[in-house]
């Protein structure tokens, strides 16, 4: 999912009038999402938060794709155990040397932009679109819009204040945490069994074996 970008054609013009070169597009609409373009997994290797006064943080994990049941992780997030030390504001006057560092010169560059607004006014995330959109540099990215796990945890990182993730009243329907999964998981093994259960029962050799079982108790309520 690309952000849909709509520049001001008046500032472009003006901009390429005094320094006669064309820079990227600094606004940015988020899509809507809807049924039909939801992220299956919200959050990558590499990801990035546009704030709301357009300052621009950081963090990576080590992301790899669940496998299993994605009912729930197609419209929510798992719980990431985020903490604010992990996130980093980016320099503006250092975003290409900071990617460069941290990201680009590395094998897997799968990427999230996610926007604390539904529309973003941000020169440091047009060069940082910029980048990812060189094909050189082998970035795969999509946007969506920021968890509640992020905001809550940037939040404590922009007030400085000591975060502990037990003591939040987090919302479980918008976060999807370790045993709700587990519960679900052991949900689905019972469903499976049962389900492979029930086919085996319905099997020829298991209605033979029924068939003999009755014919047994039939004949011994005669005896």
């Amino acid at each position: 999912m690309k952000p849909v970008i709509a520049p001001l054609f008046a500032l472009a013009v003006l901009l390429s009038c005094r320094n006669n070169t064309i820079k990227p597009p600094s606004f940015f609409i988020l899509p809507k999402a809807d049924s039909k373009n939801k992220p299956r997994d919200f959050y990558y290797n590499y990801n990035f938060i546009v704030d709301t006064n357009n300052h621009i943080y950081y963090y990576q994990i080590d992301y790899f794709r669940q496998c299993g049941f994605h009912d729930d992780w197609d419209t929510i997030p798992k719980f990431l155990g985020l903490n604010p030390c992990d996130i980093i504001e980016i320099p503006s006057n250092n975003i290409e040397n900071f990617l460069r560092i941290n990201m680009l010169n590395k094998k897997f560059k799968m990427t999230y932009v996610a926007y604390a607004a539904d529309t973003v006014y941000s020169p440091g995330l047009a060069e940082i679109l910029s980048l990812f959109k060189d094909s050189t540099n082998g970035v795969s990215y999509t946007t969506r819009k920021i968890t509640d796990e992020e905001t809550v945890v940037l939040a404590y990182k922009k007030a400085d204040k000591m975060y502990w993730a037990d003591e939040i009243k987090w919302d479980s329907t918008k976060i999807l945490f370790q045993a709700t999964i587990e519960k679900r998981w052991n949900e689905n093994a019972e469903n499976e069994l049962k389900r492979e259960m029930d086919k085996r029962w319905n099997e020829e050799p298991a209605k033979e074996l029924r068939r003999a079982i009755e014919k047994e108790m039939k004949s011994n309520r005669k005896r």
